[in-house]
């Protein structure tokens, strides 16, 4: 589960994980972690094993449609950023730029949508593999949320946040123990 809480004086609103109770088994549960500590952790830890990684040829089996998917997505958020610019500009008139950017909307949730319902272990063909400066700009630039999920879910088999009575409220990353798949 995540959720947001206020804390502090400002009160920012900080994300966070937090484990739900288990019933019948009190010793589950409870645990909660910042979300960007955490998020950090994972991203770093991925970005490396991406870039340390070699994938086998494309058999062929999804017909590139990864990377077609891919491409979609990026080419009409390319599309957004350009209508943003002419319209700012004075270009567009407000009903055109609106217009252009709800296709290009479109255009990518049906690409994430095809992403989805792509084999998971596909979701790793046409990333820059083995290219760590593309693939950090790639994760924080441009990847979706559901693009980042596919390739965890592809990537990571076990990820668990061990419990540490003395840390308080901050994040410890030597907490964090992820395992990835073979």
């Amino acid at each position: 589960m995540s959720g947001k809480n206020r804390r502090g004086p400002s009160d920012a609103k900080r994300r966070y994980y937090r484990c739900m109770p288990v019933p019948g088994h009190p010793e589950r549960g409870g645990l909660s972690v910042t979300a960007t500590g955490l998020e950090t952790v994972v991203s770093e830890a991925v970005i490396a094993r991406l870039a340390a990684t070699t994938l086998p040829a494309d058999d062929g089996k999804t017909g590139g449609a990864v990377a077609e998917a891919m491409g979609r997505i990026m080419a009409a958020r390319h599309r957004m950023e350009d209508l943003a610019r002419d319209y700012g500009a004075g270009l567009l008139a407000r009903s055109e730029y609106h217009a252009g950017r709800v296709a290009a909307q479109n255009a990518v949730r049906d690409a994430e949508t095809t992403l989805g319902t792509l084999n998971r272990g596909d979701a790793l063909k046409g990333l820059p593999i083995g290219d760590e400066a593309a693939l950090r700009h790639a994760w924080y630039e441009e990847w979706t949320v559901c693009q980042k999920r596919a390739i965890l879910n592809a990537l990571i088999d076990t990820l668990v946040v061990l419990p540490d009575p003395n840390c308080g409220s901050r994040f410890r990353p030597e907490r964090v123990q992820l395992t990835f798949k073979a």
